[in-house]
């Protein structure tokens, strides 16, 4: 990335390409790759991004960070060229598969802001009390959040009793590392 970065600072607008390609991993969200691929994009480059998409949570957050045109790396390469094609021509295309790796599965509760706070901090390790002075609120508070969320995903039919149940689910969603 920096090479193109590199590039396109020794070359004029007129030979930049017309559309690029990159490949990040749904966990880099917050990588240097990330701000360079930004950078670019807000000099005018429009940029397509190709992933797997596993992780629904941090593929989520790649996709809402901007890129033009965003192709799974399940789609076919007509699929690919299309959406290239559909960038060029200004649009901003979220190929189908693309958005079904992003979009919430209906099994899955949706959660508020703070529930979901609470619920990334606690199963990262921190104590109830922890998350509470994180979030500015009182301990019970914080519980009633959690209790809260136990309950939607209780009420999806997803077995949180334990804190490795909510783990693996808050791992899952893509919400933790």
């Amino acid at each position: 990335m920096s090479e193109l970065i590199t590039w396109v600072r020794r070359h004029s607008r007129t030979v930049w390409p017309h559309v690029v390609l990159t490949e990040l991993l749904p966990r880099s969200e917050n990588s240097r790759d990330l701000e360079s691929v930004m950078a670019l994009r807000h000099a005018g480059m429009r940029i397509v991004l190709v992933s797997s998409l596993h992780q629904r949570g941090a593929a989520r957050r790649l996709v809402d960070a901007g890129f033009d045109g965003v192709v799974s790396k399940l789609d076919t390469e007509e699929t690919l060229l299309s959406t290239i094609a559909a960038v060029v021509d200004g649009e901003h295309p979220v190929t189908e598969l693309a958005r079904q790796a992003v979009d919430r599965a209906p099994s899955v509760p949706k959660l508020s802001a703070q529930e979901e706070k609470v619920f990334v901090l606690y199963v990262a390790g921190h104590s109830i009390s922890a998350v509470a002075d994180a979030i500015g609120v009182q301990a019970g508070t914080a519980r009633k959040y959690l209790n809260r969320v136990k309950q939607k995903y209780k009420k999806h039919g997803i077995d949180v009793s334990t804190k490795v149940d909510l783990a693996k689910v808050a791992w899952d969603e893509g919400l933790l590392d």
